[in-house]
């Protein structure tokens, strides 16, 4: 049986085959249509009710390209005809049933498939950081002393509760008020000794 490795969800899979006479040597087939498709999920004995979305290669699946002994056929994964039966994480097995091969009816495993989940495409990451950036809120920091090693939300939202926020400067102290305007957040100690005016690392409140 080929296997053909992991699919992603709503693909379609492309299975190829060959047949032979009894002596080794190539040889046609007849009788191929997409009723003697059968797929197996996850090694259940039911085998897949509809036969929509498979297509016979090459017109009639028989003879690829005009070559004798070579055939083939595609599955639609996207097909939901037969509801919820092509899922993420589960593993196929395709059978053909029944064909007539140097005049002997046979029936074959002729492929075998895992789904995967489709990766994230571009736009799907570029929606998701435009949610990030345009959608999504964020509270302010709370009380707290400003860490030196913050995440980028983290310090962006200091700069912005510092622009918007009330603030008050003593003589001795620089205050950062919560949203309510009346709890410190943050306090810094200030000085100016008529020379040089400082102010201390900013640190939590009140």
């Amino acid at each position: 049986m080929l296997y053909l490795g992991e699919r992603e969800v709503d693909s379609t899979v492309y299975i190829p085959f060959n047949t032979y006479d009894a002596l080794g040597a190539s040889v046609t087939l007849t009788g191929l249509a997409v009723t003697d498709i059968e797929i197996y999920k996850d090694g259940s004995v039911t085998q897949r009710a509809s036969d929509a979305g498979y297509t016979l290669l090459d017109t009639d699946g028989i003879d690829f390209d005009g070559i004798t002994g070579l055939h083939g056929f595609s599955i639609d994964l996207s097909d939901n005809t037969t509801a919820g039966f092509y899922t993420a994480g589960s593993h196929y097995m395709v059978a053909v049933s029944a064909v007539t091969v140097d005049s002997r009816t046979v029936n074959f495993w002729a492929a075998s498939f895992d789904i995967v989940s489709a990766p994230a495409t571009l736009a799907d990451i570029n929606a998701e950081v435009v949610d990030a950036l345009n959608v999504d809120t964020y509270a302010e920091p709370g009380q707290a002393t400003p860490p030196a090693t913050a995440s980028l939300m983290t310090k962006v939202g200091y700069l912005y509760k510092n622009w918007r926020n009330r603030k008050t400067q003593t003589a001795t102290t620089f205050s950062l008020y919560n949203d309510d305007a009346t709890t410190v957040d943050q306090k810094a100690t200030v000085a100016d000794d008529a020379t040089t005016a400082s102010k201390t690392e900013i640190t939590t409140g009140p």
